[in-house]
């Protein structure tokens, strides 16, 4: 959001890129930093192998299907920074041309 506030070319979409950013700030220091998730897991166990692994139970359209547990997590519960920093920025433009309108 930073970015795109110093690529605005006006001193007035400056600004209210400043005061959109300083709202968001405001709003997530009032969110808590963690968050108790509660769920279960599947482990399957290969006493043969002596390996196991866990599952995720995702449930889409009533349909359950187990899902490795490190590829859910990093796709559903791990930020990915570029991506935050892409959705930033279009929300701020997406303001900034609201408010001009």
């Amino acid at each position: 959001m930073l970015q795109a506030r110093d690529e605005r070319e006006s001193p007035g979409e400056k600004e209210a890129a400043g005061k959109i950013i300083d709202g968001y700030i405001v709003e997530m220091n009032s969110e808590p930093e963690t968050e108790k998730i509660e769920t279960k897991f599947v482990a399957q166990i290969s006493l043969e192998n002596e390996t196991w692994e866990l599952f995720y139970p995702f449930v889409q359209e009533g349909k359950e299907t187990l899902l490795p547990l490190r590829e859910y997590a990093e796709e559903n519960w791990f930020e990915n920074a570029e991506k935050r920093m892409q959705e930033g920025r279009r929300r701020l433009i997406a303001e900034i041309t609201a408010a001009d309108e």
